[in-house]
C-alpha cells in the first residue's frame, strides 16, 4: 500500500449545490442597503441604556434588539447597513418604520408594551410590576 502523498492528498470533492428550485437561507444572499435615518421622538429610553438590553432583549430576542441596536448607531453617524433580518418584528412594535432603501429608526426606546409583558420570564415581569 503506498502512503499518501503528492499534490492530489488535500484534493476535496466539488461541494454539490442543492436540488434545483431550493431555496437558499436568507443569509446567503447579500442584503441590500438601507440608509437608517433618526426619528427623534420625546421620552423613552437611550439606546445605551440597561432597560433595553434587559426587557426588550428578553421579550424580541437578541439578534432583533441587536439589530435595532445597529440602526440607531448607523442613523446617529449617518451610514447605509446592510438590511437588518429583524425589521419585521421591530416594525411590528414602532421601532422602525419606512419602505425601500429609506428607513426611519426611532431616537430612544419606548417601554415595553404589554403585549411583550407576557413574553418575558416571570422573574422579569415581576421587577418590571415592582418599578424595574
Amino acid at each position: 500500500m503506498e502512503p499518501l502523498a503528492g499534490p492530489g492528498r488535500n484534493a476535496r470533492p466539488p461541494i454539490p449545490v442543492g436540488p434545483a428550485g431550493c431555496v437558499p437561507r436568507p443569509t446567503v444572499n447579500q442584503r441590500p442597503l438601507v440608509v437608517p435615518e433618526l426619528l427623534r421622538v420625546a421620552g423613552g429610553y437611550p439606546a445605551q441604556h440597561q432597560y433595553i438590553r434587559r426587557y426588550w432583549t428578553a421579550a424580541l430576542g437578541a439578534p432583533a434588539v441587536g439589530d435595532l441596536l445597529r440602526l440607531i448607531q448607523a442613523a446617529k453617524l449617518g451610514r447605509p447597513i446592510r438590511r437588518p433580518l429583524h425589521i419585521r418584528d421591530l416594525a411590528a412594535f414602532g421601532l422602525v418604520g419606512g419602505a425601500g432603501s429609506r428607513l426611519w429608526v426611532r431616537s430612544t426606546v419606548p417601554e415595553l408594551p404589554d403585549v411583550l409583558h407576557r413574553r418575558l420570564p416571570p422573574r422579569l415581569r415581576q421587577e418590571l410590576s415592582c418599578g424595574g
